[in-house]
């Protein structure tokens, strides 16, 4: 596995698409590992002042961190939403017959 970015070749690198290279790294959590990509993204100045702030907060050590605890609640709130939509389905189905 790798990639070959302006003629170097570099393991463990990966071009996902046109715009995104993913780096495959492995890392240590108590006695086993895991492997976290590594991605690039385009954030506003907005995003970005927001990301900064809950750096200095302190609640947070690093961007990782952060955009790990976003994903967390989006999974969270997207689930609640499927539920629900889920839940009117089944009453609609129920009030029908």
């Amino acid at each position: 596995m790798g990639a070959s970015i302006a003629g170097w070749k570099h393991p463990g690198l990966r071009l996902c698409d046109r715009d995104t290279l993913v780096r495959i790294s492995p890392i240590r959590h108590g006695s086993f590992m895991s492997v976290r990509r590594t991605v690039t993204v385009s954030i506003t100045p907005e995003q970005d002042a927001l990301l900064r702030a809950f750096l200095t907060s302190g609640r947070y050590r690093s961007v990782s961190e952060v955009l790990r605890s976003a994903l967390r609640l989006l999974e969270r709130d997207e689930a609640s939403a499927l539920a629900a939509i889920q839940r009117s389905a089944a009453h609609g189905e129920a009030n029908r017959g």
